[in-house]
């Protein structure tokens, strides 16, 4: 207890905040389980029963039941006592989606009121299992989260950055490239994406740019002005967030691959080094310069691979090791164990044998550096911090939109006039993920005093960067091959800092 205490005391100290990483949908064991606990207080009543009377398990364990008053309870006051004794500052709930929203919703009401303070709730608002679609009651998933306040984890952002989805297996953890890995533009030896495919992915990444918010409109990749909430998702409505606080972003997480083994599994197979490096940092970039919460993964600023395993909870150090030393990044360890590996063993083996894909320390410290550029570049401005879904619609807009747009290429600009802390009147975004450069030309933006933002050109973390180029006359830019690039305007309202 006091060295919990200390260590929260200390990170205070040093200017953060602590989240605490809570898991209220299941327990390990049950009933008659040597490690059962809730069980042996009221016997069934802490758990969710199908009809049969068994516990369910669709979190893979035995399923609590946060509908019932006094699991509600236990979950309130816990988080009360970390909150108020121990100074947490923010949860994350696991699959918070199998809670009721109202027990979620008061949960927050009452850690607040308690504490004093605002605490910052996130989670994981899959919808899933015996009671997904609200088939017992109304979840704390995200098509329900609008307007509370708390943040959703965005599988929107990740699934276009990446391809495919979160739990693919066989041919598809090939054939379906992401924006950032391939698709169209660079398609290995499976792939049969369109054009269209590409753009689609492009409007996804747009509505994840944009904070997910469910009324922010803009052009599709078919012309029609459509609100995030239009732009269609595996079926569902992609914008579904009320505030840009309402989304968590991200692009790989503890479960499934992270992004250098999907980039590994999609890129083509005699991608370069170096092209697989700036593919990540594109990866990261999105994530970085989206509206809402950025969330990374430990180690995916160093490239961090896990040896093609799907899911290492129970895969020890050998496929979770994390170098600091920053000689490898873990890759090619061996095949990962069977569970859900196994049927995919077959294209993991040549894939983990290719030489080409293993960094060495140069390109770890690489990506990392450019990681920490990108950090500064976040905290340099507000405008990549917007406050209100009111504030993005009327200060974020999108060039290259519709039909016509350069495949591939996305621009944004936001607007900085008279905005607390944006320091520049507007910054102007690029993120180009062709293997070669593209030029674009943008009315809005001619006649700006548009400059490269300044930690792109002082530092040596991306040399390709800073050949880009921008005619003020003609509102031409030059964006080099798999880049992003942020311009920022000065001007005399605006401070210079340069």
């Amino acid at each position: 207890m006091r060295e919990f205490r200390a260590m929260v005391k200390s990170l205070h100290e040093q200017g953060l905040r602590v989240t605490m990483d809570v898991v209220y949908n299941h327990t390990s064991g049950a009933q008659q389980s040597p490690v059962s606990v809730l069980d042996r207080i009221v016997p069934t009543y802490y758990y969710r029963l199908n009809p049969g009377g068994a516990i369910t398990n669709d979190s893979c364990c035995a399923d609590t039941a946060a509908e019932n008053a006094m699991m509600a309870k236990l979950m309130t006051d816990s988080v009360v006592t970390w909150a108020t004794d121990y100074k947490v500052d923010s949860f994350r709930f696991d699959i918070m989606g199998m809670a009721p929203l109202s027990v979620i919703t008061d949960l927050k009401a009452k850690v607040e009121r308690a504490a004093g303070r605002d605490i910052y709730l996130y989670g994981e608002a899959w919808n899933f299992g015996t009671i997904g679609n609200d088939a017992r009651f109304v979840q704390a998933r995200q098509a329900n989260m609008f307007g509370t306040g708390v943040g959703s984890f965005k599988d929107r952002l990740r699934d276009a950055v990446r391809g495919g989805g979160c739990c693919d297996g066989g041919l598809e953890l090939i054939s379906q490239q992401g924006f950032i890995n391939g698709a169209f533009t660079d398609p290995n030896a499976t792939s049969v994406q369109t054009r269209d495919d590409l753009l689609r992915l492009g409007d996804l990444i747009k509505v994840g740019l944009s904070g997910t918010l469910r009324d922010y409109s803009f052009t599709d990749r078919t012309g029609a002005l459509r609100k995030n909430a239009d732009i269609d998702y595996a079926g569902q409505k992609a914008g579904f967030a009320a505030s840009p606080a309402e989304t968590i972003n991200y692009v790989e997480a503890h479960d499934n691959q992270t992004l250098f083994d999907l980039n590994a599994f999609k890129l083509p197979q005699s991608t370069s080094l170096a092209d697989r490096v700036r593919v990540q940092n594109l990866g990261a970039a999105i994530n970085m310069l989206s509206q809402g919460v950025p969330f990374f993964h430990a180690g995916q600023e160093i490239l961090r691979s896990k040896s093609l395993d799907r899911d290492s909870y129970n895969a020890g150090d050998w496929f979770n090791r994390l170098d600091f030393s920053y000689q490898s990044n873990n890759f090619g360890v061996g095949l990962p164990m069977a569970g859900v590996n196994k049927a995919n063993w077959e294209w993991m083996s040549p894939i983990l044998a290719n030489a080409l894909i293993k960094p060495d320390p140069a390109a770890i410290v690489s990506a990392r550096d450019y990681f920490l550029d990108l950090l500064e570049i976040r905290k340099d401005s507000t405008l990549f911090r917007l406050r209100s879904a009111k504030e993005v619609s009327e200060r974020l807009r999108f060039h290259n939109t519709g039909p016509q747009q350069i495949a591939g290429l996305i621009a944004m600009s936001i607007d900085g006039r008279r905005y607390p802390g944006a320091k520049y009147g507007s910054v102007a975004t690029f993120f180009n993920v062709d293997k070669v450069a593209r030029s674009i030309t943008i009315d809005e933006l001619k006649g700006r005093k548009l400059a490269l933002h300044k930690v792109q050109r002082q530092s040596d973390h991306d040399r390709l960067a800073k050949t880009a180029t921008y005619e003020r006359a003609s509102g031409t830019f030059s964006i080099p091959p798999r880049t992003t690039l942020v311009f920022v305007e000065n001007g005399p309202f605006w401070q210079n800092d340069d």
